[in-house]
């Protein structure tokens, strides 16, 4: 059993998607999709939800090239990573994303989801997928 939750954000520009681990660190589940309101509100909005989870661990997807180098994205996702860690007072570490809003896509287009709830659950569901992927990567180091 964990310490806690752990929380993967999926940061956006105008949408945050969020996603937990149960508390055994099997299975993730997205949780809320937050609206930016800018880095600052955006920070409290996340300690809010570090809180009502309790969260011991926050992960944030990392939008790296398919080559593995940092692009204008990735660059600007690091920045608000270092904001973010500085002022939440947990471990927080970024996460390789790559492809995961495009599996979220395709995962709702096999389910034949209407592009208005696409756009209502895409960001949640790319937090989750970030999410599932690092504790199936923790399950496997163990």
């Amino acid at each position: 059993m964990l310490q806690g939750r752990i929380m993967c954000l999926d940061l956006g520009t105008s949408r945050i998607g969020v996603a937990v681990s149960d508390l055994l660190g099997y299975t993730a589940q997205g949780v809320d999709t937050i609206q930016s309101k800018g880095l600052d509100a955006d920070i409290r909005t996340i300690q809010e939800l570090i809180k009502k989870h309790q969260v011991f661990r926050l992960i944030i997807g990392y939008p790296i090239n398919m080559d593995g180098s940092e692009g204008n994205k990735a660059k600007t996702i690091r920045e608000q990573y270092e904001a973010i860690s500085a002022e939440v007072g947990i471990e927080t570490l970024l996460w390789d994303e790559r492809l995961s809003t495009k599996e979220a896509e395709r995962a709702l287009d096999m389910d034949q989801v209407h592009w208005k709830k696409k756009k209502q659950v895409i960001d949640r569901m790319a937090a989750q997928i970030i999410l599932q992927s690092y504790l199936d990567y923790q399950s496997l180091k163990q």
